[in-house]
C-alpha cells in the first residue's frame, strides 16, 4: 500500500469514527467546556437554529420522504458542524460571544472536536459531534420531533460507540431501518469490500459503504467481510430471486465496467469468493495503491444503489457517507 493510500484511510477513520477520550482530552474538557455546559448548548441551539431557518427559507435542497426534520440527522449534522468550523475559524474573537471564545481556547490546547458517526445505544445509525470527551446531538428531534433539538452528554454516559465489522453495520441496519440485510452474491467480486445488500426503501444498497467501516477492511486485509460470509452463502441470507434478477438486469442494462466483475444470479458458488479474496489481496488488487483504488471506485461507485423502483429499476447517484 502506498502513502497516498495510507494518509487516504486514516482521513477515513479520523474523520467520522467516535475516538475514546484520553486522559488529556479528558482534562482539557474538564478545564474549558464543563463549567459551561448551558452556554455551549445555547451556542449550538442558535447555530441549529440559523439551519432551521434556512431550510424554512428554501435555502437547502434536502429531498426526503419526511417532513423536516424528520429523517434529516446527517444533514442537519453536518450543516451546523460546517457553521461551528466557519464561528471558529473567523478572525472575529467577539464572534459567538465568550463561550465561542472557551471553545477556541479548548481547540488550541489539543482539544478535539469532530463529527462522529456510530451505533447510539445499539439502536440508532448516529450522527453527531464529538468535543472531547462530550457528546452532542444537534439533530436530537429526528426520530421524535417532540424531543429538545440539542442533547450533550457525557460521550462516555452517551451510549455512542464505534462500528467496525460488518455483522455489527448489518445487525443495527436491519434494526433501526426495519430493513432485510443479504449476502452479496450479486457481484461477488466486489464482497472483500462490499459483503453486504440492504433493501431499503425501494433501494438496494451495497455495502458498508461507511469510510471508517472501509478503512478497516482494508487495513484488517479484508478479513471482516471474509468472517461475515462465512456460512452466509445461502438462504435466508440470500437476495430473493425476483429482486436479484431486476438489479442483475438494471446493472447489466446500464453497463458494469467487465473489470469491476460478473453479475451473478442464483445460487452462490463459493469459488467466486474465493478469487475475489485473492483478487484484493494480490499485488495487482484494486487496494494497492492510490491509482488503483480511484480506477475501481470510479467503476463501481455508480452502482453502489440501485432504486427499485415501477418498471424498469433506474441507477441513482450513490454517496458513500455516513446516514441516521
Amino acid at each position: 500500500m502506498d502513502a497516498a493510500l495510507n494518509a487516504l484511510l486514516d482521513e477515513w477513520v479520523n474523520t467520522t469514527e467516535v475516538r475514546e477520550p484520553n486522559r488529556r482530552q479528558r482534562t482539557l474538557t474538564a478545564r474549558f467546556l464543563e463549567p459551561h455546559l448551558s452556554a455551549v448548548a445555547a451556542l449550538f441551539a442558535d447555530l441549529r437554529a440559523q439551519t432551521d431557518r434556512d431550510v424554512a427559507a428554501g435555502l437547502r435542497d434536502w429531498p426526503g420522504p419526511k417532513p423536516y426534520p424528520e429523517g434529516y440527522c446527517r444533514e442537519i449534522r453536518n450543516d451546523v458542524w460546517a457553521r461551528l468550523k466557519r464561528l471558529l475559524a473567523g478572525r472575529d474573537n467577539a464572534a459567538g460571544g465568550p463561550i465561542a471564545g472557551f471553545l477556541r481556547g479548548f481547540l488550541r490546547a489539543g482539544g478535539l472536536a469532530k463529527p462522529i458517526w456510530g451505533d447510539l445505544r445499539g439502536a440508532y445509525l448516529q450522527n453527531a459531534i464529538q468535543l472531547g470527551a462530550l457528546y452532542v446531538d444537534v439533530a436530537n428531534d429526528t426520530v421524535d420531533v417532540t424531543k429538545p433539538k440539542i442533547e450533550i452528554l457525557p460521550l462516555a454516559g452517551s451510549g455512542m460507540r464505534a462500528i467496525r465489522t460488518p455483522e455489527h453495520f448489518a445487525e443495527l441496519a436491519a434494526r433501526y431501518w426495519k430493513a432485510p440485510v443479504y449476502t452479496n452474491t450479486l457481484i461477488p467480486a466486489v464482497s472483500p469490500i462490499f459483503p453486504l445488500l440492504i433493501l431499503v426503501d425501494g433501494e438496494l444498497r451495497f455495502g458498508p459503504t461507511q469510510r471508517p467501516l472501509m478503512a478497516h477492511a482494508v487495513r484488517d486485509g479484508f478479513r471482516p467481510a471474509e468472517r461475515y460470509l462465512d456460512g452466509r452463502l445461502d438462504d435466508p441470507h440470500l437476495l430473493p430471486a425476483p429482486v436479484a434478477e431486476q438489479v442483475a438486469e438494471s446493472i447489466r442494462g446500464d453497463g458494469l465496467d467487465p473489470a469491476v466483475g460478473a453479475v451473478r444470479t442464483g445460487r452462490p458458488d463459493p469459488a467466486d469468493f474465493t478469487a475475489a479474496f485473492a483478487a484484493f489481496r494480490s499485488s495487482s488488487g484494486p487496494f494497492r495503491d492510490i491509482a488503483a483504488f480511484n480506477r475501481f471506485a470510479a467503476l463501481f461507485r455508480p452502482f453502489e444503489r440501485v432504486m427499485l423502483a415501477s418498471g424498469r429499476p433506474g441507477l441513482v447517484p450513490s454517496e458513500s457517507a455516513e446516514v441516521r
